[in-house]
């Protein structure tokens, strides 16, 4: 086994990516030529740290992507609001939903209802946990903290295995997730068959340590290492320029996001439901001043999830062509998170001025 470990998302993904372009091997794949390493281990000693800043990524997606999850969420409509290209993932069949939507599957069910909740959670005959995987994790390791058994469950042979052509555009990447607490900290492994390391894995490591970090503060414990498993790490031909200047050292950010830990699921919910209200909201509106009433009618819960709401507040600002608003909201998010946001505007600034009139 290959392994990678340093101290932040960025660090780790830096030394992997320059590997992967030296080292890995040309494979074919049904979406074109790659080069990949097999059976690769990355350990992100702190958890926190857990954005990729030498490569600009979209940060409001990745939020939104965190919030989709843990909704229990598997609606293309809003996740892809904020990415356009999640809807080349969905089935002819289901265009409303996606098939591999690892909140349905980890079943997280916060009290979410109404409107929001027919939104956001389609029916899907083909799959759904019934179990809530993440509220039963922390009740076994409340129970018993030395465990080994928590495995959060994603992949399922039911529907996901080839019977012999693929299951479905969206097959799930991650397979599970293992989880221990150890020395008094609680510890996750990730494991996936395939991971892209351009447009895949900076937003697996948000996904997931926002989960690890949650779910820690659940359970009234810090945050441990967050462990990676890839047994195809891969980059795709279209990206190997992309990645030939990339930084020499990682980035270094003073100051890290404000902890998202509650001290207990009641609470997490209490700041948690107002939040998905709010991006769910976001999705249907280009007007300034509703934009910038969803943020003074909610902030200020808690400073971590203030955070995660003012980058999507920024970020839709933007969309809709106010600038100078997104720019004035966007600093409500921390230094931390605003040198993502920052970075993703000025690449897309870039791609508006190289485009052909």
């Amino acid at each position: 086994m290959i392994l990678f470990s340093g101290k932040s998302a960025d660090e780790v993904w830096l030394e992997t990516v320059r590997r992967i372009l030296a080292d890995g091997s040309e494979q074919a794949s049904r979406s074109g030529l790659t080069r990949e390493l097999v059976h690769v281990g990355l350990t992100v000693s702190d958890p926190r740290d857990r954005v990729v800043f030498s490569r600009p990524i979209n940060p409001a997606f990745a939020v939104a992507e965190v919030i989709w999850i843990l909704a229990g969420a598997n609606d293309t409509d809003f996740v892809s609001f904020w990415n356009p290209r999640m809807r080349r993932y969905a089935d002819a069949g289901n265009p409303a939903l996606l098939h591999g939507a690892y909140g349905l599957r980890l079943g997280s069910q916060p009290n979410v209802s109404g409107p929001i909740a027919s939104a956001l959670r389609h029916e899907s005959r083909s799959f759904g946990f019934e179990r809530d995987q993440l509220r039963g994790a922390v009740e076994a390791l409340g129970v018993s903290p030395d465990s080994r058994q928590i495995v959060l469950q994603i992949w399922d042979p039911r529907t996901d295995f080839p019977n012999p052509a693929p299951a479905s555009k969206d097959v799930p990447c991650n397979l599970l997730s293992h989880l221990m607490i150890r020395r008094g900290k609680l510890e996750w492994l990730q494991v996936m068959r395939s991971n892209d390391a351009v447009w895949g894995l900076p937003y697996n490591f948000i996904q997931f340590t926002s989960l690890q970090e949650i779910l820690a503060g659940w359970l009234g414990v810090p945050i441990g290492s967050y462990n990676h498993v890839s047994d195809s790490l891969h980059v795709y031909e279209r990206h190997w320029r992309l990645l030939e200047n990339l930084p020499t050292v990682p980035y270094r950010i003073a100051s890290l996001p404000a902890p998202l830990k509650t001290a207990s699921y009641k609470e997490w919910e209490e700041v948690f439901l107002p939040l998905l209200d709010c991006a769910v909201r976001l999705t249907k509106t280009s007007d300034r001043s509703e934009i910038e009433g969803i943020w003074t009618g909610s902030s200020g819960r808690h400073p971590g999830y203030d955070q995660l709401l003012a980058i999507l507040c920024a970020e839709v600002l933007a969309k809709w062509g106010h600038s100078e608003s997104s720019h004035k909201m966007i600093q409500n998010a921390g230094d931390y998170w605003i040198e993502s946001w920052t970075q993703w505007d000025d690449l897309k600034s870039a791609d508006r001025a190289d485009a052909p009139n």
